[in-house]
């Protein structure tokens, strides 16, 4: 956990410091997703919970932008959606649309109320549903700032006890 921290406060801190480069480059999404999926499946198994990855077949050819920053969104709203999800199923879709990379995170953990979606993405925000979990509230701000950084948007739809779904699209090039 003490790792997870620092590196959190240092791309914080990056971040909020301007010090972060896009680097575009070329990269397989397919490629990408399956390694971030993979990379989670024992954490999910270990939870009981499953993992569920669905990318659509135009994935697998090649796209421009950042493939470090693009998992670095992915694997922290994955984390998030395996750790605030106790019983049931998390699901990663990813697909490509009008010149956008998106992927949608969907879980059946405990949701979010309206009040604390507003709050959500902001820095070091733990909010009263997040309860018997670790972390420093820094993940959902980061993510924020990362899709933002890209050009993209972020979008949460959730209610209390229903689950949440986080849908990124960031602009990527042929």
């Amino acid at each position: 956990h003490l790792l997870e921290l620092v590196t959190d406060l240092l791309d914080f801190y990056k971040l909020d410091s301007n010090k972060v480069a896009v680097n575009r480059i070329a990269f397989s999404p397919a490629d990408l997703f399956t390694a971030v999926c993979t990379g989670f499946e024992p954490v999910a198994a270990a939870k009981g919970i499953e993992l569920r990855c669905t990318l659509a077949a135009e994935l697998s050819g090649q796209v421009a932008g950042d493939p470090s920053r693009v998992r670095q969104i992915a694997e922290n709203l994955l984390s998030n959606a395996i750790k605030f999800t106790d019983r049931g199923f998390v699901a990663f879709d990813a697909w490509l649309e009008e010149g956008r990379l998106l992927f949608r995170v969907s879980d059946t953990g405990r949701g979010i109320g309206p009040e604390e979606r507003e709050r959500i993405f902001q820095e070091f925000v733990r909010l009263p549903s997040a309860g018997g979990v670790s972390g420093v509230g820094l993940g959902l701000s980061i993510v924020d700032r990362l899709v933002k950084l890209l050009g993209g948007t972020i979008e949460l739809e959730s209610e209390p006890g229903a689950g949440s779904r986080f849908l990124v699209a960031v602009p990527v090039g042929e």
